[in-house]
């Protein structure tokens, strides 16, 4: 089951993606976008051996992204072990 928790910390704008008590990944305020980019959040993906980063403008895009790359994953990692 995946769920997602508020970062911890004053300053943190995002959230953590877990699988069960695993951290899977994360999204939070993309403080290195260009001026006027639409795309204000960066959700990065922490699976070996997959670093991915997804981009959006709201939290509400970028958690289906996340999910869709995280469930991709554990799709072709289920499938190599068969």
């Amino acid at each position: 089951n995946f769920h997602w928790k508020r970062q911890p910390g004053q300053y943190q704008q995002g959230e953590n993606l877990y699988l069960n008590n695993i951290h899977v990944a994360s999204y939070g305020w993309d403080i290195a976008r260009a001026q006027g980019d639409d795309e204000k959040y960066v959700g990065t993906i922490a699976l070996p051996p997959l670093h991915k980063r997804v981009y959006a403008s709201t939290p509400d895009e970028i958690k289906p992204l996340i999910e869709q790359v995280v469930e991709s994953w554990f799709n072709e990692a289920l499938q190599g072990s068969k």
